[in-house]
C-alpha cells in the first residue's frame, strides 16, 4: 500500500479509480465493508483502490477538546488496511481550507483530471463545509461523469439495535462492555 497526502498526488494515478471515502478511525467491520467494496470494484475494472481519509480527526481544528480518542494506532491501522489488500491510502492533511472546502469543491478535488469509476461510502458518511454532503447529493453531481456512487449499508451491532460505529465502540468501550 502506498501513501499520498494530496490531491496533486492522486492526479498522478493514471490508472482506473475506486475510492473508499471515510474518516476510517477504527477499521470495524463497517469500514472494513466499505474498503472490501472498493477493493473488489477496482480490481474488476483492472483498476485500483484508493482509500480517502484524514490525518486528523476534523474535530481536533473544529472542538480540539471534543476530539475522540482514537480506537487503533496508527501502525496498526496501517497493517490492517494493507491486509485488506488496498492500492493506496491518501491521508488529506487536516486544515482550515478543506474543513471549509463545499461538497461540490471535494468532490471536484477528487474527481477532475482523473478516471474515477466509482466512490464507495457508508450509508451515514457526510462530507464538505459542515458536513452538508451525503450520498445522495455524490449521486447527483457525479451522475453527469458516469462514476458510480455505491452506498453500503450500515452493519448492525451483535446483540444491539443501534449500527455498528466508531461511536458505540468508544461508548462500549468506557462501560466495559468489550
Amino acid at each position: 500500500m502506498k501513501q499520498i497526502h494530496s490531491f496533486d498526488e492522486l492526479r498522478q494515478i493514471k490508472d482506473t479509480k475506486v475510492y473508499a471515502l471515510g474518516t476510517f478511525d477504527g477499521i470495524h467491520r463497517g469500514h472494513q465493508r466499505v474498503i472490501r467494496k472498493a477493493v473488489e470494484e477496482a480490481a474488476s475494472v483492472n483498476g485500483v483502490s484508493i482509500i480517502i481519509t484524514f490525518e486528523h480527526h476534523p474535530l481536533t481544528i473544529l472542538h480540539p477538546e471534543r476530539v475522540p480518542k482514537r480506537l487503533i494506532q496508527e501502525d496498526l491501522l496501517n497493517t490492517v488496511i494493507e491486509s485488506l489488500q488496498v492500492d493506496y491510502i491518501l491521508r488529506l492533511p487536516m486544515t482550515e481550507a478543506l474543513l471549509n472546502m463545499r461538497a461540490d469543491e471535494f468532490l471536484d478535488a477528487l474527481c477532475k483530471d482523473t478516471n474515477v469509476e466509482a466512490i464507495v461510502v457508508g450509508e451515514n458518511f457526510t462530507f464538505g463545509a459542515k458536513g452538508l454532503g451525503n450520498p445522495e447529493y455524490m449521486k447527483q453531481v457525479l451522475a453527469d461523469k458516469a462514476i458510480q456512487v455505491l452506498v453500503q449499508p450500515l452493519l448492525p451491532c451483535d446483540g444491539l439495535s443501534t449500527p455498528i460505529s466508531s461511536t458505540e465502540i468508544r461508548k462500549a468501550i468506557r462501560e466495559g462492555r468489550l
